[in-house]
């Protein structure tokens, strides 16, 4: 038979928590934004096809659009969205 290897500091613990002596200390609980006001995937209300592009952004600019989403709240595809359409409204063909 093999011989079970024994924590004096878990076998003290064990021992209070049987004997309730021991002091509950509060605890802050973070919880998760309900699963209904989570704005994730595309968007619900139907636009057609939603042909998918691909680019390749600088390192730097790629942090800079990282950080101003992050501290915006929008997604990363929202700004890029929102920049070529301003774009192409500024240097029309």
């Amino acid at each position: 038979m093999t011989e079970i290897k024994r924590d004096p500091a878990l076998d003290a613990l064990a021992n209070d928590f049987e004997h309730d002596d021991f002091d509950l200390v509060p605890a802050t609980v973070e919880s998760a934004p309900a699963a209904h006001s989570l704005h994730m995937g595309r968007p619900a209300e139907p636009r057609g096809a939603s042909p998918l592009r691909a680019v390749r952004l600088p390192k730097a600019l790629d942090e800079q659009l990282t950080s101003y989403a992050q501290q915006s709240g929008e997604s990363a595809s929202a700004i890029v969205r929102a920049a070529i359409s301003e774009y192409l409204q500024r240097h029309p063909a």
